[in-house]
């Protein structure tokens, strides 16, 4: 992974000084965003996040890949219902500090972007 090198770093750290945060375009160079998007993708250890109202619930890829036909159009039809007349909310995510930290899928290239990232803080 490697930073853009177009990012003016001096600029970036002025306004975090300033407002206390930033945000900075295109953060890591066209070939590292290649390699992330790549990795991504290709990432298999998912987990489905929704909720039913106030409660949030998560299935693993795998579960959710079990089941039927039927049983997917049922869940896909019950979040655009509650999507029309409330908050809903359905994404795929990955706990990959906790996955790190607990030494769960260890060697796995999205753990080298988490160390990264941190400065390989755990």
């Amino acid at each position: 992974m490697d930073i853009n090198p177009e990012i003016d770093l001096s600029v970036a750290a002025t306004t975090l000084a300033s407002q206390g945060r930033v945000q900075i375009h295109d953060f890591v160079s066209s070939e590292s965003a290649k390699s992330l998007h790549d990795l991504l993708q290709q990432h298999d250890d998912w987990y489905l996040s929704y909720n039913e109202g106030p409660d949030n619930f998560e299935t693993s890829e795998a579960e959710f890949a079990a089941l039927t036909m039927e049983q997917k159009h049922r869940f896909t039809a019950g979040v655009y219902r509650r999507a029309r007349s409330g908050f809903q909310y359905l994404f795929k995510q990955y706990y990959i500090s906790q996955a790190v930290a607990s030494r769960e899928n260890q060697g796995h290239p999205l753990h080298a972007v988490h160390d990264w990232v941190t400065g390989g803080l755990s």
